[in-house]
């Protein structure tokens, strides 16, 4: 029994040492973790439960009368929080029943009404397991998650009878439920399947099923940081965001420079118009042969600048009460609809009347009022459309 026990140590202490980094660089690892320290993320857990046997006698026995009760203990180490080790030890006596009254773990020699007779013997058993944390590999890391599902499975030996000894494979699923940082409240659930000696001495008994409730205590340090790998990921993340901000910014950018530009170019329009009316007022020309007045794009209001302009031509009208003028608005054709073109036209040509002739107090009839819609004239930069014109007939 000792030589098992030793050669089962041997067997797993590289798997234990293989989760130390102290004194070393940390190392990305499965789930993109970086393992700790040989010290941190321990476990101890004990428990009790019912064991209960199944063989080809058993069934014949009361279901109650073959639980036997089940004592664990369990030492182990999370190496990242996907992946664990534990060192697990169980056991106490096991139950069951058989046919032949000569078995050597036969309890009495009274059988039931079936004809066969109770069985009672004690057993320990030692094994390895690999835990999985299912909560972990699919849900994402999270300390603080309150329950997780834990499956494993090793192997090990079953000590039985005094020096009789079997190998046993197990599988099965840990329930975990963190109760504090450090407790978890456990519901493990595992099935054992038992080697040819072990059910040849046991009348038939290939395998058991153990249910058993407990607690764990976690050691510090109790949790994982990632891996540099995945801290990389995420500050490109970030860059890439902050990437798309800045080429957000920067066709926010080129949009208002080009409106800007637009702006500009009224300007320049406005300028030379501006230039013309002065140089026809420096040759003292009684007659306006055409006179531009400017809008913004959508817009029919007569600017300050405009108004003052069309305060002078007032003056000069009204020299020629026998001269008649036509007033005529037009609109961008490639900016709105059709309709909306000439009821901008339409408007813009009426304010322009109404200055005229309320505010600055010319004969109304000396004009003709026209609009034309939405243009694109040849003569003129687009821009130009968006404008009234005066031409004396």
């Amino acid at each position: 029994m000792k030589r098992g026990l030793i050669l089962l140590l041997l067997a797993i202490a590289p798997l234990f040492l293989a989760a130390q980094t102290e004194n070393v660089a940390p190392k990305p690892s499965w789930g993109k973790f970086i393992t700790n320290g040989f010290w941190d993320n321990w476990f101890l857990s004990v428990g009790a439960g019912g064991k209960i046997h199944f063989g080809s006698s058993d069934k014949q026995g009361d279901f109650s009368d073959r639980i036997a009760p089940s004592f664990d203990f369990a030492v182990g180490k999370w190496i990242v929080p996907t992946l664990g080790l534990r060192l697990h030890a169980n056991g106490i006596h096991a139950k069951g029943f058989t046919s032949n009254p000569n078995n050597i773990f036969t309890d009495g020699t009274t059988a039931n009404s079936k004809g066969v007779y109770p069985q009672k013997w004690k057993q320990a058993q030692a094994q390895v397991d690999v835990l999985i944390n299912a909560s972990n590999w699919i849900g994402g890391y999270r300390p603080d998650r309150f329950f997780e599902f834990v499956p494993f499975a090793g192997g090990g030996v079953l000590l039985y009878s005094g020096e009789r000894k079997a190998m046993a494979i197990t599988a099965g699923l840990l329930n975990k439920m963190r109760l504090t940082e450090a407790i978890d409240l456990n519901l493990e659930l595992r099935g054992d399947i038992f080697d040819s000696k072990y059910y040849q001495d046991t009348d038939g008994k290939r395998a058991a099923l153990t249910t058993v409730l407990g607690v764990a205590y976690n050691f510090n340090r109790r949790t994982f940081a990632r891996s540099n790998d995945d801290k990389l990921r995420e500050e490109i993340a970030a860059l890439l965001a902050a990437t798309d901000k800045l080429k957000d910014s920067r066709n926010k950018l080129t949009q208002e420079n080009s409106a800007l530009q637009d702006e500009l170019k009224r300007a320049q329009a406005e300028k030379t118009a501006l230039q013309q009316q002065l140089e026809n007022q420096s040759t003292n020309s009684p007659v306006i042969q055409t006179q531009l007045v400017f809008f913004k794009i959508g817009n029919s209001v007569v600017s300050k600048a405009d108004k003052d302009r069309l305060k002078k031509w007032a003056d000069i009208i009204k020299t020629m009460p026998n001269k008649r003028f036509i007033i005529t608005g037009y609109a961008d054709k490639a900016t709105g609809s059709p309709q909306r073109n000439l009821v901008l036209s339409k408007e813009r040509a009426e304010n322009v009347f109404k200055i005229l002739t309320k505010e600055f107090g010319v004969n109304a009839d000396q004009f003709k009022v026209e609009y034309k819609g939405g243009v694109i004239p040849r003569d003129l930069p687009t821009l130009h459309c968006q404008r009234v014109t005066i031409i004396a007939e």
